[in-house]
C-alpha cells in the first residue's frame, strides 16, 4: 500500500472550506494527515495565546481547532498529562483526550508554543462514544480476572495495579481498568502484561504480554578486567564489599542523586532464583563470567550514550539504578526488557551465542525503556506503532554500535559469516510499495529504519539523525504514533535544532519520501 501525500494548506480567510476555526491567524495553515485520512498534525497559522499555565494556553489553542479535529471545546475533553520546556525554549504541553474526566487510551495532543506563539499541534483526536459512565467491576476484581488470564499462579514481581480509563475499540470507548501484571518465575514463566478488564463486566477487552525481546549500600568502587563472549578483554566497574567483588558500577551520575547502580546477576542456567555476579580477585576471566561480563559492560556504555548525549540519567530520565541478569535458562535464544531489568538468554551455540555479547542487542533492548519512559506507547492498537517502537530501538543501537547498520551481527548464527537479525540498510521491507498489515513489527520496522539509514548517510552523521529522533520522540510524538506522525515529528525536531530551511530538513524529507512515507 502506497502512502500518499494529504496535505492542506489554509488561510484565515478560507479557513471555512476546509473545517477550520482560526483566530488571529497571520501565517499560511497546513493540516497534515496520513493515508486513511486521520488528521494528526496543524503546523503554523495559530497565531497567540494567553494564559498563566501552560495547559490553559494549550487548552485555548486546541479550541482554535476544534472544528478541523471535530470536537465542540476543548475544556472537559482534554486534561493535562504533562509540559516541559526544551533547550530551545520551545514549550511543549501534552494533554490527553478524556471522556468523563477519564482518560482515552492511547489519544493525546501535543501543543507547541514559544512565549504564547503556537507554532503546532500534533496528535489526534478520536471520535468515540463511551459504553458506559459507570464502573460496575471493582479495580480489585478487575485484578483478580487480569491475573487469571495470565494462566500464571505463582507469586508476582511486583504488585498488579489497576487504572480506570476508556479504551478505544472501533467507534467505541470502552470503560476498562488497564492493569499491570508482572513475573518471572523458577518454573520459566516470564510475563509483563497490560489487560483491559471491561469495568462493564468484566470481560477481558485486549490483553498484551509486553516483553521487549530492572538503597546505598556500603562498598567501595574498583575497576576490574573481564573477558567478554567473543574473548576480548575489557575493563569494568565493580564494587568491592566484604572482600569480594561484585558487578555492580557505582560510577554514574545517578549514584550520586538517587544511589542509582548497574548491577548485573546470573540465573546459572535457571529461571530463579538470582545470583550475584562475584569474583575474588576482580579478574574476570572463567568461561562461566563471560555473559555478565559483557551485560555488565554494555549496559554502562548504554547509560553513557544517553547521559553525554541527551544528559538523561538513567533508563527512566529521574536516576534510577537498573540491572540485568544473564544465564536465563537453558540453551534460550533471546533477550528482552521486561519494563524494570534486561534478561539475557546463552543461546544455544548454533542459532545465537549468549546475547549480552552484542553491544547492539543491549542498546536495543535499553532503548525500549528510554521510549517507554518518555512515551508510554500503546501497542496492539496500531502496528505501526509497534513497528515504530522497534525501529527506533533499532536505530539507536545503530548510532551506539557504529561498527555496521546491521543488528545482532556478533551473536547471530555465529556459524554463519556476516549473518545478522536485522539491517537498517538492507532491511526485508523498505519501502510502503511492499507494506502488508499482515507482516509482523519486526519486518514492518525496516520502513521507518530505512528511512533512518538513509538519513545518516545523506547527512554524513548517525550522531546526527540520533538527536533528531531523541528530540522527536520527547517532544512531537504522541503515545499511539504511526509513520506519516513520525515523518512530522522528525521533521519538525530538525527545523527546531537546525533551521528551516536547511540541508538536513532537506535530507530528511528526501529520506521519508525515498520509503513512501509522507
Amino acid at each position: 500500500m502506497q502512502k500518499k501525500l494529504t496535505t492542506l494548506v489554509m488561510c484565515s480567510v478560507t479557513a471555512s472550506l476546509f473545517a477550520v476555526s482560526v483566530s488571529g491567524a497571520a501565517s499560511p495553515q497546513t493540516l497534515l494527515q496520513d493515508e486513511q485520512g486521520k488528521r494528526h498534525t496543524v503546523l503554523g497559522g495559530l497565531g497567540k495565546v494567553e494564559g498563566k499555565t501552560a495547559e490553559a494556553r494549550a487548552l485555548q489553542a486546541l479550541e482554535k481547532v476544534k472544528t478541523t479535529y471535530g470536537f465542540t471545546q476543548a475544556q472537559g475533553n482534554f486534561s493535562l498529562n504533562s509540559s516541559w520546556q526544551d533547550e530551545l525554549g520551545i514549550t511543549h504541553t501534552k494533554l490527553d483526550q478524556s471522556i468523563h474526566g477519564l482518560p482515552v487510551y492511547g489519544a493525546q495532543m501535543i501543543v507547541h508554543e514559544t512565549d504564547g506563539r503556537v507554532q503546532s499541534i500534533t496528535g489526534d483526536y478520536k471520535q468515540l462514544k463511551p459504553d458506559t459512565g459507570t464502573a460496575l467491576v471493582t479495580a480489585e476484581a478487575a485484578i483478580q480476572k487480569a491475573v487469571a488470564h495470565t494462566g500464571f499462579r505463582g507469586e508476582l514481581s511486583r504488585p498488579a495495579t489497576a487504572k480506570l480509563l476508556y479504551y478505544p475499540q472501533g467507534k467505541t470507548a470502552v470503560l476498562s481498568h488497564l492493569v499491570n501484571v508482572a513475573y518471572l518465575d523458577e518454573s520459566g514463566q516470564a510475563g509483563n502484561w497490560q489487560i483491559f478488564v471491561s469495568a462493564a463486566d468484566g470481560s477481558i477487552v485486549q490483553a498484551n504480554n509486553e516483553l521487549h525481546f530492572l538503597t546505598c549500600s556500603p562498598g567501595t568502587p574498583a575497576v576490574g578486567t573481564g573477558v567478554g563472549v567473543l574473548g576480548d578483554t575489557k575493563s569494568i566497574n565493580t564494587t568491592y564489599k566484604s572482600g569480594t567483588y561484585y558487578l555492580e558500577d557505582r560510577t554514574k551520575a545517578m549514584f550520586q542523586t538517587t544511589c542509582g547502580t548497574i548491577e548485573t546477576y546470573d540465573f546459572r542456567n535457571g529461571v530463579g532464583p538470582l545470583s550475584y555476579a562475584t569474583d575474588p580477585d576482580n579478574i574476570w576471566n572463567a568461561s562461566t563470567q563471560r555473559s555478565a561480563v559483557d551485560a555488565h559492560y554494555y549496559m554502562g556504555r548504554v547509560y553513557d550514550y544517553y547521559y553525554s548525549t541527551f544528559n538523561r540519567n538513567s533508563i527512566d530520565g529521574r536516576g534510577t539504578g537498573f540491572y540485568g541478569a544473564v544465564r536465563y535458562s537453558v540453551r534460550y535464544n533471546n533477550a528482552f526488557w521486561d519494563g524494570t531489568r534486561m534478561v539475557y538468554g546463552e543461546g544455544d551455540g548454533t542459532t545465537m551465542l549468549p546475547l549480552s555479547g552484542g553491544y547492539d542487542v543491549t542498546g536495543h533492548e535499553l532503548t525500549h525503556g528510554v521510549v517507554e519512559a518518555m512515551l508510554n506507547p500503546t501497542y496492539l492498537v496500531n502496528i505501526q506503532t509497534d513497528a515504530l517502537m522497534e525501529s527506533i530501538s533499532d536505530s539507536f543501537a545503530a548510532v551506539m554500535d557504529s561498527k555496521d547498520w546491521t543488528i545482532g551481527e556478533d551473536i547471530y548464527t555465529p556459524g554463519v559469516p556476516g549473518d545478522y537479525i536485522r539491517s537498517l540498510q538492507n532491511p526485508d521491507v523498505g519501502h510502503m510499495n511492499q507494506y502488508n498489515s499482515s507482516y509482523n513489527r519486526y519486518t514492518l520496522s525496516g520502513i521507518p529504519s530505512k528511512a533512518f539509514y538513509n538519513f545518516s548517510v545523506a547527512i554524513g552523521s548517525r550522531s546526527i539523525a540520533g538527536k533528531v529522533w531523541y528530540n522527536a520522540i520527547r517532544n512531537y510524538l504522541t503515545s499511539s504514533p504511526n509513520f506519516s506522525m513520525m515523518r512530522m515529528a522528525t521533521i519538525e525536531s530538525a527545523k527546531a535544532l537546525y533551521g528551516a530551511p536547511s540541508s538536513y530538513v532537506t535530507a530528511l524529507t528526501n529520506a521519508w519520501d525515498s520509503v513512501g512515507v509522507y
